[in-house]
């Protein structure tokens, strides 16, 4: 198995993740970095996600993430959605990492499964290789973990 799996959140158990990753903080900030939700339906947010997506996002070459600020607050507030559940990670105020937890609704065997899809995950282009990645996904598993681990 490539290394990068095996230093990932992920073990066997309810949600897959480890008990360290659902108590407290979430985690181990780096240094200087604090951890804030985020409201896409607050006008100024939604232009700062905008920006930030739009110059740090890493896709292919030929794709980009250029998303209007009027779409993101549509995209980031589903039915569903909980406060808390759009987190940014901030070094000294400027927003270095995003990841939004939606709310999705999975069939399993022919029963329905409240569960999450996170999406928008996006790390700062100069932050990259921080663990910036895995901070803001275990932050996002422990605020999402005490609903059941889905949104239901």
């Amino acid at each position: 198995q490539p290394s990068f799996w095996k230093a990932q959140p992920l073990a066997a158990g309810p949600l897959g993740l480890e008990a360290r990753h659902l108590q407290g903080d979430g985690g181990r900030l780096p240094p200087g970095v604090s951890v804030s939700a985020l409201d896409a339906a607050d006008a100024r947010t939604a232009r700062e996600l905008s920006r930030f997506l739009g110059e740090h996002y890493q896709g292919e070459a030929s794709f980009c993430v250029r998303q209007p600020a009027a779409h993101l607050r549509w995209a980031l507030n589903p039915p569903g959605m909980r406060e808390g559940w759009a987190v940014g990670l901030r070094l000294d105020g400027e927003l270095v990492a995003f990841a939004a937890a939606l709310p999705a609704a999975l069939s399993v065997d022919g029963a329905r499964v409240d569960s999450v899809e996170v999406s928008f995950l996006c790390v700062h282009a100069e932050h990259r290789g921080r663990r910036l990645t895995s901070v803001v996904l275990g932050e996002l598993a422990r605020r999402v973990a005490p609903c059941g681990g889905g949104h239901g």
